[in-house]
């Protein structure tokens, strides 16, 4: 009776519960279990509260760091070449990343990258660093966006989150983010920290917005897929 249960809240079929059951009983690891019902249970609350708090994507700051290299090879889309029918295929070699690289961390709302900072060459990531790093968080948005800290932050990070697939940096932004850079080679960091702020700067908070709109969709399909990881967000910008 209790595994029937179990098996109806969980809204798994009874023959899923006793194969898990018996995995128990043997002493084999049931984590996947936990982290699927983890996954929808903070999928719901959070989706709950954005229904009750008219303002809840607003207070979304969500953040991430990234890898740069001095060269970033360029997507299949952009390396594509077009060619007449009757033109042999070309020879396509395969783009390695360079081994100079920089880390960027990146906080943002929906309005834009409030904070973007680039790790120190030979600088170690650890609780001091991130630290440091909240605390210029702080001071950014009180300089960026006035009230914002007196309505209250949501800070949503893939490093923080019961549903890292669900923090956006990854699919919505870091993607865009790179695409002026790739195919480029950076003999200065210099020269490639210019090249992201000038991209930042000529971004329209429209991208950010539709961005972080498509987040309750994404607890939705979470929900209705039981946990599932979800690899990448629809129809990204």
């Amino acid at each position: 009776m209790v595994q029937k249960d179990v098996a109806k809240t969980l809204e798994k079929p009874l023959r899923t519960i006793q194969r898990w059951w018996a995995r128990y009983r043997r002493g084999q690891d049931l984590g996947h279990m936990n982290k699927k019902g983890k996954r929808v249970r903070v999928s719901k609350e959070i989706l709950s509260r954005h229904k009750a708090e008219e303002d809840f994507l607003d207070r979304i700051v969500t953040g991430d760091e990234t890898w740069f290299h001095n060269y970033e090879p360029e997507s299949k889309t952009q390396s594509k070449q077009w060619k007449r029918r009757d033109e042999p295929l070309p020879i396509m070699i395969k783009p390695t990343k360079a081994a100079g690289k920089r880390m960027a961390t990146v906080f943002w709302d929906r309005e834009g990258i409030i904070h973007l900072d680039w790790l120190p060459e030979k600088t170690t990531i650890n609780s001091d660093y991130y630290v440091d790093e909240l605390k210029e968080l702080r001071q950014a948005i009180k300089r960026e966006r006035r009230g914002k800290l007196t309505r209250g932050v949501l800070l949503h990070m893939t490093t923080q989150s019961p549903v890292p697939d669900q923090a956006p940096s990854d699919d919505l932004l870091f993607g865009e983010i790179k695409r002026p850079v790739r195919g480029k080679r950076f003999e200065d960091f210099k020269r490639l920290e210019y090249e992201i702020q000038q991209w930042k700067n000529g971004t329209p908070k429209e991208f950010y917005t539709n961005g972080l709109e498509k987040l309750p969709e994404r607890w939705k399909r979470c929900i209705k897929l039981k946990g599932e990881f979800i690899k990448t967000f629809d129809n990204q910008l």
